[in-house]
């Protein structure tokens, strides 16, 4: 692992963990996922919604992962 990696990775854990008190997943977020589900013509209640629900936070997730490693590599963080 680089050491900028490195530090990404401790940064993004570092917010994760200063976010720990909320909610698993805020309203704006699963509003904004089911969204994405629902216009893929998933119908709620299903498995293959909750594994849409969940592929839409893993984007999600891998979307904020790579906002951090840029602002490593720019010297930000």
């Amino acid at each position: 692992m680089t050491p900028a990696r490195g530090f990404g990775l401790v940064a993004y854990t570092s917010i994760l963990a200063a976010l720990g008190g909320c909610q698993a997943l805020d309203d704006l977020d699963r509003e904004a996922y089911q969204r994405a589900c629902d216009n893929l013509g998933i119908q709620r209640g299903t498995p293959t919604y909750d594994q849409c629900m969940l592929q839409q936070q893993a984007l999600d997730n891998e979307d904020n992962q790579r906002f951090l490693d840029r602002e490593v590599v720019k010297g930000v963080l």
